[in-house]
């Protein structure tokens, strides 16, 4: 609508000068010219701004009234001001309320960039969040990872944690559990393996660190599927049940200690002892 307004004022005044041309003398078109360029020029003065001319063209005009088209002094001008002054200058865009409706788009205009800035600050605040809720879940599973809560292998408990009368007599370190021979022994936390190979009574087994003093050990295996040094993960695959070393029959010594000293391994566990890892 504003456009409308502005083309019609700007049609009205071509018309206008095309009159003035023909009725008015010589002496009375210099005198309006002299009046417009007045106007001009007090539109500089109070907006602090170029006026443009009529037909379009770009004029700087003086506080005396004399005009220049050096754009290069004056560059940079909007376009709402360049109405603003063009209209002022022709018929006084005080009393059409074009002034006000400049303003209020130039407000508009600083609100919209307002908005913007807010938008971008709440947009990096959010992503902060997200990437602090994922670095919290995953150093979460990184932790549950480490704690040995799964069962080495399917089977049976022969021998518990604490003193026993048999097979031998004496503090026992950890769980036997019975499984076929050949079975899978899944790590029951991650970690890296700090030992694999054969060792006394135990035969061959495999000692996993897991951090935060926690370690965990898998004797009397027929077969070893690991390294020294190697990161495995939790339920992954480490040996094979056996009965090497002092063992009545295929099983699984599975032992956790805290700081080097055996722990029950029980209250570890998830589920019952038919609950096992998911390879």
């Amino acid at each position: 609508m504003l456009w409308q307004r502005v083309g019609t004022l700007q049609r009205d005044d071509e018309e206008m000068h095309r009159l003035t041309h023909v009725i008015v003398p010589k002496s009375a078109q210099q005198s309006q010219a002299r009046n417009k360029a007045a106007a001009r020029a007090g539109a500089v003065k109070q907006y602090g701004m170029r006026a443009p001319t009529r037909g379009g063209i770009r004029t700087d005009v003086t506080a005396t009234g004399e005009s220049t088209r050096d754009n290069a002094k004056h560059g940079g001008l909007g376009v709402w001001a360049a109405i603003t002054l063009w209209l002022h200058s022709v018929v006084g865009t005080d009393s059409l309320g074009f002034a006000a409706e400049a303003a209020e788009l130039s407000s508009l205009t600083s609100a919209v960039d307002e908005t913007g800035r807010q938008t971008t600050a709440l947009e990096s605040r959010m992503r902060a969040v997200a990437q602090a809720k994922i670095a919290r879940e995953l150093a979460r599973e990184r932790y549950l990872a480490a704690i040995p809560s799964i069962w080495p292998t399917l089977g049976y408990v022969s021998s518990g944690f604490g003193y026993r009368s048999y097979p031998d007599s004496g503090f026992h370190p950890g769980l036997d559990i019975v499984n076929d021979y050949g079975a899978p022994i899944v790590a029951t936390a991650s970690g890296v393996v700090v030992e694999a190979g054969w060792y006394a009574g135990y035969g061959y087994r495999v000692i996993i660190d897991h951090g935060n003093g926690l370690s965990s050990m898998y004797a009397h295996a027929s077969r070893l599927l690991v390294e020294e040094g190697q990161t495995v993960k939790k339920g992954q695959e480490i040996a094979e049940i056996g009965e090497t070393g002092f063992a009545t029959g295929p099983h699984v010594h599975y032992q956790v200690m805290l700081w080097g000293r055996p722990i029950d391994p029980t209250p570890y566990l998830s589920g019952s002892v038919k609950v096992v890892a998911q390879l």
